[in-house]
């Protein structure tokens, strides 16, 4: 991995803007990092302020291809500084893909996985001699309301019926992490079926 940071003094322009700058990384990361196997996203968004003062509520508003992307990103964002030409205060957003040496083809959606989130409940439970057939991955579109409400399903892509429902209806976002669009946000857990039990891959 190739470490670096963003120096140069920036100049704001008609409108008094500049971006903030910070830790950031080559254009390249080695092959063996394995946070950076699948090709994905990660759109982040933050609090910038006017001049050089650090950037506050550094969080993902949208990602595709597993946390990684974003786990390698957050921490050297969360230590960006305004540019010190900038006067104004505004959520600022930027996306920045990934895609592996000689195939570049990302995700075609948005897919958070449970790490977005607040410890779950147990995985949703099979009735008695349900093999699970098309429950996994689980793939739904959800619009975030908890912990205040129930969340609120607007489009599930495979099977599991009402207890995979209830339990997607449950998730509570963890909101240091992402920012829930009002839209909603598609979600994507890996799993498998074992014994008649969902297991997930991913945590």
């Amino acid at each position: 991995m190739v470490a670096g940071s963003a120096a140069a003094a920036q100049a704001a322009d008609e409108s008094g803007w500049c971006p903030p700058t910070g830790p950031t990384i080559g254009n390249q990361v080695e092959a063996d990092n394995s946070l950076l196997l699948r090709p994905g996203w990660v759109t982040l968004q933050m609090h910038v302020r006017p001049g050089a003062v650090p950037v506050t509520d550094v969080r993902v508003v949208s990602e595709a291809g597993g946390p990684g992307h974003a786990r390698l990103w957050l921490p050297l964002v969360r230590k960006w500084t305004g540019c010190a030409a900038n006067q104004r205060e505004t959520l600022f957003r930027m996306r920045l893909n990934f895609g592996v040496q000689g195939a570049y083809h990302l995700p075609e959606k948005e897919g958070f996985g449970l790490y977005a989130f607040k410890t779950p409940a147990a995985p949703p439970k099979l009735a008695p001699n349900d093999w699970g057939t098309g429950i996994c991955p689980i793939r739904a579109t959800i619009v975030f309301r908890q912990p205040a409400a129930l969340n609120v399903i607007t489009a599930v892509e495979g099977a599991g019926g009402e207890p995979v429902a209830d339990w997607l209806r449950a998730l509570v976002p963890d909101r240091d992490y992402m920012v829930p669009s009002d839209e909603g946000n598609r979600v994507e857990f890996d799993c498998k079926i074992d014994k008649g039990q969902i297991v997930f891959y991913e945590r």
